[in-house]
């Protein structure tokens, strides 16, 4: 037996473990109600075709916690490189300036959703992903897409 396993064993039975699970589970349920109020914000200052637009920017982008909040830049280059503006009939400078001026809750909410709208098995409409997610539809895990990328890299060479 692994030092690991047997770490987790003694945690398991001084209740160490329990609470540390008890924990988790109070920090996602909280986690889960910021990122619902963020969704709200976002649906409140955001059309469809500025989503659509963001959206499409993030097509293939993974995130993590030190470069989501940058999430603007990508729309603004996007909108000066690819007219992805004109392509969503959106006011590109305007929309840059509304993700500028969203605070943390709200920017990692809308990364959720485009998230989860990338890894849905059938193509949706961007409404529909924060439909599902207020719905608290099954996530879409993205350790998964992860090991999905891997494995299809490992059999092209």
């Amino acid at each position: 037996m692994t030092e690991k396993y047997k770490i987790q064993e003694e945690n398991q039975g001084n209740g160490l473990y329990s609470f540390r699970k008890e924990q988790t589970e109070a920090e996602l349920v909280r986690y889960h109600a910021l990122l619902k109020l963020g969704r709200a914000a976002v649906l409140s200052v955001l059309s469809e075709n500025e989503l659509w637009l963001i959206f499409d920017v993030c097509n293939g982008t993974m995130f993590c916690a030190d470069t989501l909040l940058g999430l603007w830049m990508g729309v603004e280059d996007g909108c000066r490189l690819d007219g992805l503006d004109r392509k969503w009939d959106v006011d590109g400078p305007a929309l840059v300036e509304k993700l500028k001026a969203a605070d943390s809750v709200t920017t990692f909410a809308l990364v959720d959703a485009i998230e989860q709208f990338w890894r849905a098995d059938q193509p949706q409409e961007p409404l529909q992903t924060f439909a599902e997610l207020d719905e608290g539809v099954l996530r879409r895990c993205g350790m998964n897409f992860i090991e999905q990328l891997r494995v299809e890299y490992a059999s092209r060479s």
